[in-house]
């Protein structure tokens, strides 16, 4: 590709695999289980007080993983209402909710395409263990990976770029960006300097106050013929 690119950096969850509003599915679950145990919480206010709680030390100074904010914010708000925690059966669902996402039908065959020309690999907000069950279960391969966990900082911080570019020793003119996220990935990379591809599959309208990608997809398998496009052109 012109441009001097040399790797294709991919958010993963909800980029190439499918995950249908992973927080819309925790609430249910917590929804599901205070109803079922406990009949004398209100389960909206349960959850309410959890999503503050996971708030507040998601913004705490010092990192703490996914599945320990989730955990940890569960817990609290158990002890908030007075009732048995039951954050371990908790942890097992956000470990398989993360863990089991299927690939989208052309996340093989982009990378694949990508992969004769480029360096290809994860910049993503995810847990190792977890991500790790996720890409061996649908048999992703990657040239490198750098997750929230590697940098003890998420996406959109700089500090989760400025990491992820020295861990691969590459610069952000190297480096293409290709993400569903507007905040996380479009916004986070373009603030860092990288060029970015935004996967939009719902045909969201960008947020005025974000630099508008390089290029805007609703799937996958375009990519490849886009930059070919680019490759052919001259500057």
């Amino acid at each position: 590709m012109n441009r001097g690119k040399k790797a294709i950096c991919f958010d993963y969850y909800m980029t190439l695999v499918r995950m249908h509003e992973p927080y819309g599915m925790v609430k249910k679950w917590i929804f599901e289980f205070i109803n079922d145990n406990h009949f004398n919480v209100d389960s909206e206010k349960f959850y309410s007080k959890f999503t503050r709680n996971r708030a507040i030390l998601g913004t705490k100074p010092d990192f703490n993983l996914s599945i320990d904010i989730h955990t940890i914010s569960l817990k609290n708000t158990c002890e908030y209402f007075g009732i048995q925690p039951f954050d371990e059966m908790f942890r097992c669902f956000i470990e398989g909710l993360f863990s089991s996402p299927e690939a989208y039908e052309d996340s093989h065959y982009i990378l694949s395409q990508l992969r004769t020309e480029y360096k290809v690999g994860l910049f993503t907000n995810a847990d190792n263990y977890i991500l790790n069950r996720s890409i061996s279960r649908n048999e992703f391969t990657f040239d490198f990976i750098c997750t929230s966990e590697d940098a003890r900082s998420y996406k959109p911080d700089p500090g989760f770029f400025e990491y992820a570019m020295q861990s691969i020793g590459m610069k952000p003119n190297e480096l293409l960006m290709i993400g569903d996220s507007m905040v996380d990935d479009i916004y986070g990379a373009g603030n860092s300097g990288i060029e970015t591809i935004w996967v939009n599959r719902n045909g969201q309208a960008l947020n005025e106050e974000i630099a508008p990608p390089l290029y805007c997809v609703d799937k996958l398998s375009d990519i490849h013929n886009l930059l070919q496009m680019i490759e052919h052109r001259k500057y």
